[in-house]
Order: structure tokens, then C-alpha cells, then sequence
């Protein structure tokens, strides 16, 4: 029974350090794509939302897999949303009464951004608050004007975007997060032992029986 319950304990430490891992790496907030793209490598990019203009919603799947959850409604450029910036014709996300609007993240990602537009024809600021307490703020105009808005590294688990007026979100950029080479080491040793240990305790018991 002592070596089933350190088997146990060892397993539930990797999977620990596969926690601490993720939390480990500060998250760097950005407001260039560009320089975003070139800091994650590789990337998915959404651009539909799966749902007709005009659905309300409760959350969405990224292209890579990432589940975000958010109450808002889908609307297209030109069809409930009038404009955007860089040529974008996608779907994007509002209600045209929220000032702050919180998305909960699924599962880990190692980088994550997307556009936003305030819906006045003004300059507006618009802040990006991650749920580590780090913050940007960017004056975005709302005539054709909308601004990346995205970090790098791990451990968010949410993110607000929040303004003085209703605004709009979308083409979304994500690069869904997978644990460290030696943290999944480390959890197949753990469980690995937790194995062990129960062959063992089997055999055990079949011998006393």
C-alpha cells in the first residue's frame, strides 16, 4: 500500500509540474500582428464562427482546437458590422451594448490575439486585460480601423477587452498550447510507477488468497 500511494503521489507531481510549466512563462501582450506571427511561428487563424449573422452565442472552437467561451453575437463586415481594416470580410463578434466583454479559455495556448473595432466612427480606447493583470490599451478608430490585439507565452486562462463603448471582435489568431517536453517525461514516469505498483499489489493479493 506505501508504494501504491508514492506511485500516486509521483504521478500527481508530474502532472503538477506540467501546471507549474504552463504558469511559468510570462506572457508578453503585443499590438502588431506582425510582430505576433513572428514571435509564434506557426499559427491557426478563424475567421467563421460556424453560425448564421445574427446568432447569439455562447462560445466558439478556434481553427487548432482552443474551446473559448463568451456570451456575444456573430456578425459579418458589411452584414451587421459596416467595416474593418486590412481587407477582412470575415465574421467578428458584438451586441452593440457590452463595454467589457470577458473570454474564457478552454485549455492552455502558447499565444493568442484578434482584431477589435469600436463601433462609433471615433477614436476610441480599447484595453486587453489578461488574467494575469496585464494590460494594453490602444486608441483604435471605428471607421475601418480595427487593431490587433494579442500575447505570447502561457498561462492565461481568460482575457477582457474592455472600452468606453460597445465594440466588436474577430479574425481570431491562436496557437493552442501542448505541456513541455519534460513535463509529459516526467508524468509518463509517474504513472508509469502508479502501474507498477498496482501489478504488484495484484500479485500480492493473489498470493494471499
Amino acid at each position: 500500500m506505501k508504494t501504491l500511494l508514492k506511485a500516486a503521489l509521483a504521478a500527481s507531481a508530474a502532472i503538477g509540474v506540467i501546471g507549474f510549466s504552463a504558469q511559468s512563462q510570462a506572457a508578453v501582450l503585443t499590438g502588431s500582428l506582425a510582430g505576433w506571427e513572428a514571435t509564434v511561428g506557426s499559427w491557426a487563424e478563424t475567421t467563421n464562427f460556424g453560425v448564421p449573422d445574427g446568432t447569439d452565442i455562447t462560445g466558439f472552437t478556434t481553427a487548432d482546437g482552443v474551446p473559448v467561451s463568451v456570451t456575444e453575437q456573430v456578425q459579418s463586415i458589411g452584414d451587421g458590422w459596416a467595416t474593418w481594416s486590412g481587407g477582412y470580410t470575415g465574421q467578428v463578434l458584438a451586441d452593440y451594448s457590452s463595454t467589457s466583454v470577458t473570454y474564457t479559455l478552454g485549455q492552455s495556448v502558447k499565444g493568442f490575439g484578434l482584431f477589435v473595432e469600436p463601433d462609433p466612427f471615433s477614436l476610441i480606447d480599447i484595453t486587453l486585460t489578461t488574467s494575469d493583470g496585464s494590460s494594453l490599451t490602444q486608441a483604435v478608430q471605428g471607421e475601418a480601423g480595427a487593431q490587433f490585439f494579442g500575447w505570447t507565452g502561457g498561462g492565461i486562462a481568460s482575457f477582457t477587452l474592455s472600452s468606453s463603448t460597445d465594440f466588436a471582435a474577430g479574425d481570431v489568431f491562436s496557437v493552442a498550447g501542448v505541456p513541455e517536453p519534460a513535463a509529459w517525461a516526467m508524468m509518463l514516469v509517474g504513472f508509469g510507477g502508479l502501474g507498477a505498483a498496482l501489478r504488484g499489489s495484484r500479485r500480492k493479493l493473489a498470493v494471499a488468497a
